[in-house]
């Protein structure tokens, strides 16, 4: 289960940054600004569906990062317990993937143009994975049993069929968006 869900976390995190820095028109910028302009970005005529955006584009994160990190569920079910150093550890990991995830992406907007970051962004997409996490803890036995499908399907599945189903999704990406180049991923 957990190259599955590493592997969806993964493809869901390129997403995120593909659609926060698209178009990639690159400017250069020295990453003391960037840090400066993202911690002193708190606009106030920020729209609804942009923070509304943001806080959903998070809840994907957390939940596939518990899903990544826990892999085998009944190890850590509260009863079972049976060592809360890796629980504490992966406690950890779970929060630094879901701060610097957004974090990230958020300053990686400054180099692009027509990108502005935000901290509201970036925060507003952490709270997204906490109430990720919290909807994977309250519906873990149920997540349990589609993932466990979903891990056999993988692991049945041939490296050829692993690969033509990568580029398959690089080819739908590179021909959907600049169809459409007014709007980015995260926008839709």
């Amino acid at each position: 289960m957990k190259r599955f869900g590493l592997f969806v976390l993964v493809l869901w995190i390129c997403f995120v940054i593909f659609g926060s820095w698209y178009p990639f028109a690159f400017q250069y910028h020295d990453l003391h600004e960037a840090w400066y302009y993202w911690l002193h970005s708190v606009e106030s005529d920020k729209s609804k569906t942009d923070m509304f955006v943001n806080f959903v584009v998070g809840i994907p994160t957390g939940v596939l990062t518990f899903v990544w990190l826990v892999g085998n569920w009944d190890y850590y079910s509260v009863r079972q317990c049976r060592c809360s150093c890796q629980i504490a550890m992966a406690t950890f990991a779970w929060l630094v993937i879901c701060v610097l995830t957004p974090s990230v992406v958020e300053l990686g907007q400054y180099y692009f143009d027509h990108r502005f970051p935000s901290i509201i962004d970036s925060t507003l997409q952490f709270f997204g994975s906490i109430v990720g996490l919290i909807l994977c803890w309250i519906n873990r036995s149920y997540l349990r049993d589609f993932l466990c499908f979903g891990d056999r399907v993988w692991a049945n599945t041939s490296n050829r069929l692993k690969f033509c189903l990568a580029l398959s999704i690089c080819f739908l990406i590179s021909q959907l968006w600049p169809c459409i180049p007014s709007i980015s991923p995260s926008e839709i």
